[in-house]
């Protein structure tokens, strides 16, 4: 079998950052998504780019921090930041598609000018499985060639598992002893964690919990008597 195993939230906080890094270079995290609009993206962008074997795509974000666009008021709130994961997924809330299209095309702007190239797409919290964003998200991500989390047509599952009290080494082991063919992408959440991390995620203490079973011998070691091989998404 294939594993993709990539780490969310790139960007985040310059520890989010650091910890994403040392799980690639320690352990077996193979690829990160990056969110272009966070104040620790361009930090990111230096860490990829001193990286090669990282594959690293863009994690369209839509519910943290402010815009990069100009005009998209119907994603923000009354003083400018975005709201939230729930706005996004009411239906009652009427988010123009056009405001999504124009907050894709800036971040992703802002990801190629970093000097970054992106080997996926995801978003940050799902978003692109709303159905106010989806389609726009599907239709930008078809233009560009880039494969899209866990869409109607991918070759390669999701597991989400891997988290909060699951985060350990036997759930992870006995989640891949399940796995015997095709291609499997496991999402994480590792890091270090930082001021700004508890300052501004819910997410944060066992960020540092991920990282050390993702940089764990343990880990290591089974994915390397099993056979897995750990690729990147432009490697499927």
């Amino acid at each position: 079998m294939q594993l993709i195993v990539n780490a969310d939230d790139l960007g985040y906080s310059r520890g989010v950052n650091c910890g994403i890094a040392d799980a690639h270079v320690h352990g077996v995290v193979t690829s990160a998504s990056a969110m272009a609009n966070m104040p620790a993206f361009r930090h990111a962008a230096d860490t990829v780019r001193a990286l090669a074997t990282l594959g690293v795509g863009l994690h369209f974000n839509i519910t943290c921090g402010r815009p990069l666009a100009d005009g998209v008021s119907t994603l923000t709130d009354a003083n400018g930041y975005f709201m939230g994961p729930d706005p996004v997924f009411d239906p009652q809330n009427d988010i123009d598609p056009y405001h999504i299209r124009l907050e894709l095309h800036a971040q992703m702007q802002a990801f190629l000018k970093s000097g970054c190239r992106p080997t996926h797409i995801d978003s940050h919290h799902h978003v692109h499985t709303a159905p106010a964003v989806a389609d726009t998200f599907s239709d930008f991500a078809r233009t560009l060639g880039l494969p899209v989390r866990a869409a109607a047509n991918s070759e390669v599952a999701l597991c989400t598992g891997f988290h909060a009290q699951d985060a350990q080494a036997a759930w992870l082991i006995s989640y891949l002893d399940a796995c015997t063919e095709g291609t499997v992408e496991l999402m994480t959440h590792p890091g270090f964690v930082d001021q700004a991390l508890l300052s501004g995620s819910t997410y944060a203490l066992p960020r540092a919990r991920e990282h050390a079973v993702l940089t764990s011998k343990e880990v290591r070691e089974y994915i390397q008597t099993r056979g897995i091989r750990l690729i990147r998404h432009d490697e499927v």
